[in-house]
C-alpha cells in the first residue's frame, strides 16, 4: 500500500507522440519548464535530458512549411583513450 507520494510527474502525449501537458512534477524531475517542452516529441525531451547529464544541450529550430533542424552539443572530454 502506498502511504504517501512526495513527487510525481504527469506527462500527456498526443497520438503523434508530442507532449501536450507537462506538470510541475515533471518540471522538478526533468528540469524543463512547460513552455520548453510542450509541442515537442518526448524523444527530444529524453535527448535533452541525456545531453544535460553530460554537460551539453539539445534544441530544435522549426519553420512551418520548411521543416525542423535538430541540434546536439556535447563538451569535448580528453579521457586519454584516443591517444596512440
Amino acid at each position: 500500500m502506498v502511504e504517501s507520494v512526495t513527487d510525481y510527474a504527469i506527462v500527456v502525449l498526443d497520438p503523434q507522440g508530442r507532449v501536450v501537458s507537462w506538470n510541475s512534477g515533471a518540471q522538478r524531475i526533468k528540469g524543463y519548464a512547460s513552455d520548453e517542452i510542450v509541442g515537442s516529441g518526448l524523444g527530444l525531451a529524453m535527448v535533452k535530458g541525456l545531453a544535460n547529464l553530460h554537460g551539453g544541450t539539445a534544441w530544435a529550430d522549426s519553420e512551418p512549411g520548411k521543416g525542423s533542424t535538430f541540434y546536439l552539443a556535447l563538451p569535448v572530454v580528453d579521457n586519454g583513450l584516443n591517444r596512440g
